[in-house]
């Protein structure tokens, strides 16, 4: 599945807040993991862009530039960084296939806070059941 990285952390928020059936479930974990390995992916990404540019990541994870000031292009350099593609695969065919079984036929209510997740989530697994 395709997402983009703004996208992983809601993706990954709204997926914890459903109660899904057991294998479903099982899924969703091994799906969240892999959320979290792209989450960290990232995460050295930005620290490294943040080094590119001069700045500096505090050990609480606050961005302290050397003139206190935002390096003109960091804000377009990041942006292009959040808008990346990346793939997530389950590699367990049975997992996944259960996966898109269950959403396809899912109709459960959604917080309006995880709408724009649901529907990149559901995008993916539109896509993927494409394939």
């Amino acid at each position: 599945m395709n997402f983009k990285n703004a996208e992983l952390i809601q993706i990954g928020n709204f997926l914890q807040t459903l109660t899904l059936p057991a294998q479903i479930s099982r899924a969703r974990t091994k799906l969240v993991k892999s959320l979290n390995d792209s989450l960290k992916e990232l995460s050295e990404g930005e620290r490294q862009l943040v080094t590119d540019f001069g700045g500096e990541v505090t050990e609480q994870g606050q961005i302290s530039w050397t003139d206190g000031v935002v390096p003109d292009g960091y804000n377009d350099e990041h942006a292009v960084l959040l808008n990346e593609q990346v793939t997530i695969e389950l590699n367990q065919p049975t997992l996944m296939n259960a996966l898109k079984e269950y959403f396809a036929k899912w109709d459960g209510e959604i917080d309006p806070q995880y709408a724009e997740a649901f529907d990149a989530f559901f995008d993916a697994l539109e896509t993927e059941e494409e394939k």
